[in-house]
């Protein structure tokens, strides 16, 4: 069976997602990053970031999460995101090894990438930028 289709069944579906995004490290709260995840539309953001076989390794999805969490300021937390910072992820798959990044490195990542996309240093199309950067 495929990750896709662990996610397109809602039992499974829910089980998974509760699964990634548990952070055994957060001791206090180890589902603070499915709060964020949850918010607006779960499922969407859910099958954008995790339908892709590099995040079947746990510590990508949660950086990936993490980082997006810390740009909201200028980032919209939808599903657009995910995909975007997804699909930045696998053209870097291509020429990295993303497996023997840390958690913390795909967080700086991801970080950097929305960073340098707010500041307006990597090329984004603007019905991307629409979607995913908040309104001033």
């Amino acid at each position: 069976m495929t990750t896709r289709a662990f996610f397109s069944q809602h039992l499974s579906r829910a089980w998974w997602i509760g699964y990634r995004t548990y952070d055994e490290e957060h001791i206090s709260n180890p589902w603070w990053l499915l709060d964020f995840l949850g918010k607006g539309d779960l499922h969407g953001k859910a099958f954008s970031l995790f339908t892709s076989t590099f995040t079947n390794n746990k510590k990508i999805g949660l950086g990936i999460i993490e980082g997006i969490m810390l740009s909201q300021r200028h980032f919209r937390n939808v599903q657009y995101t995910y995909a975007f910072v997804n699909k930045y992820f696998n053209a870097l798959g291509g020429v990295k090894i993303l497996d023997i990044l840390t958690r913390e490195q795909v967080r700086d990542i991801t970080v950097k990438l929305l960073d340098d996309v707010w500041k307006g240093q990597y090329p984004i199309n603007s019905k991307d930028r629409e979607h995913i950067l908040k309104s001033e």
